[in-house]
């Protein structure tokens, strides 16, 4: 903790994690400041090398898609068309996450999907193929570079010859249920080894945390070969296919030390990926969920082979006999893939973009089905189990005010109206009033931190416009620069531009406004003013409230009755309401 003054301030860590949370919550219209921004990016950049590097159990590709939207909202700002209007900045941000997806798994078409699907907010068809064209020449300029010395994008980029059959889709089933339930059990974990954390005083010694963890991680890994290699390095040879003396670290050669040793894999990779999820470090969980269902995917295969081999005279397995020589009826890679998507599918609930992704990583159309099979068994099994996916659980969790764009909120309220959800505003800006410098700095710490929020513009108790923190805050340091810093300032309600008595039918409405002057050494804030804010009647229903919020992406809400202003709706209470999570017992 830090202190400013008497009020103590919560350090954060923008750099740790993967980044996809809270850039879903940006692109929804909340703001959190810094973590986009220059420093962010680069220090990011660096501690995810040396996370990687390190060997513990993180992967590169969530992270990566937080550096590309950091690298679109600082490139952005360069030009002012994007700088001065957040839906167009938000735009960049959509097409950035689409680029990093397409560089974390060579996958352009994916990652288009993907920000389509699980971090976009607001997606019109503009923004699609901008994204589509920011992705593509991501994908072109990491094949240029090659970084890894093999003309592959990734290190698990793998092709099958054989094709599945009929029989293989019961064993891919079982490993989407499987993949679902590990989604269920790993989401519940996590949240109970945050709580831990939070109460223990392990959260309060993170780098201490990190130390231990990576202790852990070599005490528990040393002894595996397999445990000892990258993950991505791990999800490659699990995905390998037996051909051409290849030996595969060994998975060629089927016995029953195999079968413990990736047993034993699997249980070491499960927990360190529990212990290593949440620390402040940068690290993603793609990879490593990936790597978790590659064991029990290739186990499952395995285990399919041998019985294939054992009863090939079954009618069940009577496909295998029509296979050509030197072919492999049963291909254990293809569990260990199928099985990989499942596991990261029952984590995060993705669908259609995670089949387009292993799809461009195995350049074949032929595992398209059981990949959209598998996938869709996990999902359900998981949506079956827990509402939410990994991404939504840690947003709930960090209290973040993110409303779901997907959601239908159609009797959402139930019992609940909109006076549960309503406040009185922290303070009011009245028209025509003098104000000090020193009472809209007052009014400005009133409402501490957060500058999301703003104060409603009255004259008498009627609603004539709002003012945004952020508005208010910029005009005041304008003000300073001024040759009158400590000058007073006021508001005034815009003018009419027009009356039913002007308006001729033959010309229609004459324009005449009457600006009203302000005194000699008087500062005027009514540019900063929202002169036409958004306002709902009392009576409205919370569930009209609630699309508002959704379709719109606003942070706070007038409620008026008759035009004179009865209070407010914040963003953040509304969710805490809909989540059943009201402090008054809502």
């Amino acid at each position: 903790m830090a202190r400013e003054g008497s009020e103590a301030r919560k350090c954060v860590y923008h750099a740790a994690g993967s980044g996809i949370p809270e850039v879903k919550t940006i692109l929804s219209g909340f703001v959190i400041r810094g973590f986009l921004g220059i420093k962010t990016l680069w220090v990011k950049t660096l501690a995810l090398i040396l996370s990687v590097a390190s060997g513990l159990v993180v992967g590169q590709q969530g992270p990566l898609i937080h550096i590309a939207c950091c690298a679109g909202n600082v490139l952005s700002r360069l030009f002012p068309k994007y700088a001065r209007n957040d839906g167009k900045r938000r735009e960049i941000l959509s097409a950035a996450a689409s680029a990093g997806v397409s560089v974390a798994f060579g996958a352009p078409i994916g990652g288009v999907l993907f920000s389509l699907e699980e971090v976009s907010y607001y997606f019109p068809l503009k923004t699609l193929w901008r994204s589509f064209f920011c992705a593509l020449i991501a994908a072109i300029t990491l094949k240029m570079f090659n970084p890894l010395g093999s003309g592959k994008l990734v290190l698990f980029q793998v092709s099958y010859d054989g094709d599945w059959h009929a029989f293989e889709l019961v064993p891919f089933m079982v490993l989407g249920v499987l993949g679902g339930l590990y989604g269920h059990l790993f989401i519940a974990a996590t949240t109970l080894w945050t709580r831990v954390r939070e109460r223990t005083p392990i959260g309060r010694h993170p780098v201490w945390e990190v130390v231990g963890v990576a202790v852990l991680t070599g005490v528990f890994g040393y002894g595996n070969h397999y445990t000892r290699m990258g993950s991505s390095e791990l999800v490659g040879i699990l995905f390998g296919e037996c051909k051409d003396e290849a030996d595969l670290e060994g998975l060629c050669r089927p016995s029953i030390a195999l079968t413990h040793l990736l047993l034993r894999t699997l249980l070491t990779k499960t927990l360190l990926t529990l212990l290593t999820f949440g620390l402040k470090i940068p690290g993603g969980i793609f990879i490593p969920s990936m790597a978790v269902g590659a064991c029990a995917g290739r186990l499952m295969g395995l285990g399919v082979k041998a019985a294939t081999e054992m009863y090939s005279d079954h009618w069940a397995f009577a496909a295998c006999g029509r296979i050509e020589a030197g072919k492999e009826c049963v291909i254990p890679g293809v569990y260990a893939m199928v099985g990989a998507v499942a596991a990261l599918s029952g984590v995060t609930r993705m669908t259609v973009s995670l089949t387009i992704i292993l799809f461009e990583l195995t350049n074949s159309l032929l595992y398209v089905l059981p990949l959209m099979f598998t996938i869709l068994v996990s999902k359900f099994t998981g949506d079956a189990l827990s509402k939410n996916g990994l991404y939504d659980t840690v947003i709930e969790r960090s209290g973040h005010p993110y409303l779901d764009a997907k959601r239908i909120f159609a009797g959402t309220g139930g019992e609940k109206r909109l006076e549960d959800v309503l406040e009185k505003p922290r303070a009011v800006v009245r028209c025509g009033r003098v104000y000090a410098v020193e009472e809209i700095e007052g009014m400005l710490a009133v409402m501490g931190h957060s500058r999301d929020g703003g104060f409603p513009v009255l004259e008498g108790d009627l609603l004539v416009g709002y003012v945004g923190c952020t508005e208010l805050q910029h005009a005041l340091d304008t003000t300073k620069t001024s040759p009158n810093p400590f000058s007073p300032i006021t508001f005034r309600r815009a003018p009419p531009r027009w009356s039913l008595a002007e308006c001729d039918p033959s010309v229609g409405c004459i324009v005449t406004p009457k600006p009203e002057g302000v005194g000699e050494g008087v500062h005027d804030f009514t540019p900063w003013m929202d002169q036409a804010p958004l306002s709902v009647p009392d009576t409205a229903p919370l569930d009209l409230v609630a699309e508002l919020f959704v379709k719109l992406g606003v942070k706070m809400l007038c409620v008026v009755r008759d035009g004179r202003l009865v209070g407010v709706v914040n963003k953040k209470r509304l969710v805490a309401v809909l989540r059943g999570r009201d402090e008054g017992g809502l």
